[in-house]
């Protein structure tokens, strides 16, 4: 967070000086300092390939070269979907796996699915941000950690108060999130922080990202921080 703090207050610097807004900023600072812009690899094709392929472009590549390195990625789009993702475990005795829109799949090692909405690539980089979470638990780690510290003692509620086609199952701490859909838990396990942070960094539109930054500065500074300088 310090380090994203010192970076955030130079980025709102030259962006008033360039007179571009601090999102494009950052991603142009990024790009000065590390490699970006190399897809990830997809063993398929189609609209979701090319889809996540973009979204993955925006997150450094050796980020994305460990999460090729860590398994097959398979990706599919549709109108009007929820977007999800998910990563096979590392155990062999599965045989077969039935997915969702996949159907039934041979079991591989650590094999990711990918399931986005047409043309919606902030969607894609939030669920890319899932596979990264898998291939990267030790970066997944940090989030985690911020989300424990924040949400001590805060009650699990239903993510059907905010939005009512949830199931009563699905449940958040909704600390002081942007969306109370940051602080989902599966399980205890707190696995929106990272995707919802990310979706808000690099894909979202200015608007978006503007009132993010204005409400939850710390996220936005662990970001940037991690960004520029968290190396697998």
């Amino acid at each position: 967070v310090d380090h994203g703090g010192r970076i955030a207050q130079a980025l709102d610097e030259t962006a008033a000086q360039s007179g571009r807004g601090f999102q494009e900023e950052m991603l142009e600072k990024l790009r000065e300092v590390r490699p970006l812009g190399t897809p990830a690899k997809i063993e398929n094709r189609g609209a979701g390939a090319e889809l996540v392929e973009k979204a993955s472009q925006l997150y450094p590549d050796d980020w994305t070269r460990k999460a090729d390195q860590f398994g097959p990625l398979k990706v599919k789009a549709r109108k009007n979907t929820r977007g999800w993702a998910a990563t096979l475990p590392d155990e062999s005795s599965y045989g077969q796996v039935r997915l969702p829109e996949f159907g039934v799949v041979d079991y591989q090692p650590n094999a990711g699915y990918i399931m986005v909405p047409t043309g919606e690539l902030s969607v894609a980089v939030h669920e890319y941000g899932h596979r990264l979470q898998a291939a990267l638990p030790e970066l997944d780690a940090i989030f985690a950690e911020l989300h424990r510290r924040r949400t001590a003692g805060d009650p699990l509620r239903r993510l059907m108060e905010w939005y009512p086609g949830y199931r009563p199952s699905e449940v958040t701490r909704e600390d002081k999130y942007f969306n109370p859909y940051q602080g989902k838990e599966y399980d205890g396990q707190p696995l929106e922080i990272l995707t919802m942070a990310f979706e808000w960094v690099l894909g979202s539109d200015r608007a978006t990202f503007e009132e993010f930054r204005r409400t939850d500065p710390e996220m936005l500074k662990l970001v940037i921080g991690l960004l520029f300088h968290f190396k697998p």
